[in-house]
Order: structure tokens, then C-alpha cells, then sequence
């Protein structure tokens, strides 16, 4: 019985009293890192640190860096830092990576720097493949080598990361070491694109590339690179990609394709879209004929401020 209640008391205690209270200077120094108090955190993981643990060497070689909380100090930085990565740290691996790529506190050593990302790549470390990526696609430290690069940048690719997104989708739109496929190329930076001011960017480079095309009279180039955008949500090139259905430029004539990519172009505000499908909807040409239909997307077009809806309309009989 006496056991008995002791046990319970045990247990009641451990109900009312906070986990906090029975964390080790580790876990309240990783707590106090991730809530940037970095002076409780040099306090709490400096002993672990010179015990040996591999993460707390890290996050110390981190607040070294940073000077918040302690006074900067490189040396301090990178010694912690390599003393964690020789323990197999995979973020003190890909930031000793960084430090010798950067070559801003250490002499740059692109050789070094890749070797330690390969070692957090092969762990699974995102940015350190992404960077590995790079390192195979420029030459850096590694002989230069788009099929690596590609794997790489592949792996990192499929768990999020932007950078990689944006670089294989580069490959891809440039038909480095793989077959020039736009298609996948914008869909790479369409994932990318609120991550990732580069992706965005990339897009709007296609898209002025498919409109110069379209000037320069060559319509098959300007395909190419309009409908793949048109296929990821590029509303600018769905109406452009109808227009270029509608009146036979690099495609044959096709209405009902004019009018489907109008209508997803439509669907996102794009008022010359909603222009050509009211049109398309008033003549029956690649849609059925239907008044009504005509009447809604010109009006959304003059909301849009088309130039040419409200005279549409009156034809019409609307005012």
C-alpha cells in the first residue's frame, strides 16, 4: 500500500508540473536558441557543447556567428562548426560547406566546400544538395557534370526546396544534360513561384520570349514557349495561346482550342480573354451560340476596363 501511494504521489506530480521543469540544459538551450535568446542559450549549450554533443556544438558555433547574446567571434564560429560537421551534424556539415564556398572568414576552398556537401546531401540535407546541384552544374570544386547536377538538384526539388526548383527547371528550359522540355520547365517554377522571386522572374522572361517570338513573325517558337506557360495558370499566355488558335498563327485554325484557353484566361480576370470569349460566344465560333453567355463575359470585360466591351454590348441592345 505505501508503495502504492508514493507512486500515485509521483505520478500526480508529474500531471501538475510543467515537462520544462525536468528538460536538461540541452533541451532549454535548444529552446531558448529557436526563441532567440541567445545568451540563455550560450549559457545553457556551451558545457554541452564541450562535452561533446554534436548539436549543441552547432547552435554555439550558430550564436558565435551571429555575436547576439555573445560576442562574434569567427574562430570560435568555425571551430565549432567543424567539430560538429567531423561528428556527422548534417546542418554543421552544409554550413562548414557554406563557410568555405563563401570564403569570407576562411580562405575559399570550392573542393573542401563541396565535399562537406555532399556529406549532408547524402543525409538528406535539401540546400546542401541544392548547393552540391550547383557545384556540378558551374564546375566548382567537382568536374563539371549536368547529369549529376540534375540528380541533385532533383533530389533537393522534391523535398521543396526553391532554389533547386528554379535550377533544375533552368536545365530543363535550357536542355542542359537533359531534352529541352518547357513544359517541365515552368512547371518547376511555377512550384517555386511564392518561394522564389527567381521563379517568378523566369516565367516573365518566357513570356516576354514567347511575345518577341509572336513580333518576329515566328510563331512555332512563339508556341512552344506560350502553351507550356498557358498549361501551368499563366493567364497572359492562355489568351495569347487562343489568340494564336483563333487566326492560324503556327497551329492550324482551331476555334473550340481558341475558346478554351480564352475561357481559362477569362476565368482569371484577363479582359481581352473575356473580350475574345464574349465574341467567341455571340458568333458560335468554338462556342455554342449563346446571347447570354456573350452578354456576361463582355460586361466582365467593361469591368475589366476593355477598350471595346461597351460597344460589344450595345451591339447587343445592352446599355
Amino acid at each position: 500500500m505505501k508503495k502504492f501511494v508514493l507512486g500515485l504521489t509521483a505520478a500526480s506530480l508529474c500531471a501538475l508540473t510543467p515537462f520544462s521543469a525536468f528538460a536538461g540544459p540541452f533541451e532549454d538551450g535548444i529552446a531558448a536558441f529557436n526563441a532567440t535568446d541567445y545568451a540563455k542559450a550560450y549559457a545553457l549549450l556551451k558545457p554541452v557543447a564541450e562535452q561533446g554533443n554534436p548539436k549543441a556544438q552547432y547552435h554555439l558555433g550558430i550564436i558565435y556567428k551571429v555575436g547576439i547574446g555573445v560576442a562574434r567571434d569567427d574562430k570560435k564560429y568555425i571551430a565549432w562548426i567543424y567539430k560538429a560537421a567531423k561528428q556527422g551534424n548534417v546542418d554543421a556539415q552544409y554550413e562548414l560547406g557554406e563557410i568555405l564556398s563563401r570564403g569570407k572568414v576562411v580562405q575559399r576552398d570550392y573542393k573542401q566546400a563541396a565535399d562537406w556537401y555532399r556529406k549532408a546531401a547524402e543525409q538528406g540535407h535539401a540546400d546542401a544538395q541544392s548547393s552540391l546541384g550547383s557545384s556540378y552544374e558551374i564546375g566548382l570544386g567537382v568536374t563539371k557534370d549536368y547529369s549529376q547536377a540534375h540528380n541533385w538538384f532533383s533530389k533537393a526539388a522534391e523535398q521543396g526546396n526553391a532554389d533547386a526548383q528554379v535550377s533544375l527547371g533552368e536545365m530543363y528550359a535550357l536542355g542542359q544534360g537533359v531534352t529541352n522540355d518547357y513544359g517541365k520547365a515552368f512547371q518547376l517554377f511555377q512550384k517555386a513561384t511564392d518561394r522564389s522571386r527567381n521563379a517568378s522572374s523566369q516565367l516573365d522572361m518566357y513570356f516576354k520570349k514567347g511575345i518577341q517570338a509572336i513580333k518576329s513573325k515566328d510563331y512555332n517558337a512563339a508556341f512552344q514557349v506560350l502553351e507550356p506557360l498557358a498549361n501551368v495558370g499563366n493567364a497572359k499566355a492562355q489568351s495569347l495561346t487562343g489568340t494564336m488558335y483563333a487566326n492560324a498563327m503556327g497551329r492550324p485554325v482551331n476555334m473550340e482550342k481558341a475558346a478554351f484557353w480564352w475561357k481559362k484566361a477569362a476565368l482569371q480576370d484577363n479582359a481581352q480573354a473575356q473580350f475574345n470569349l464574349g465574341i467567341a460566344y455571340a458568333k458560335g465560333t468554338g462556342a455554342p451560340q449563346s446571347k447570354t453567355e456573350a452578354i456576361k463575359w463582355f460586361k466582365k470585360a467593361q469591368i475589366n476596363n476593355h477598350p471595346q466591351a461597351g460597344a460589344a454590348l450595345a451591339q447587343l441592345g445592352v446599355q
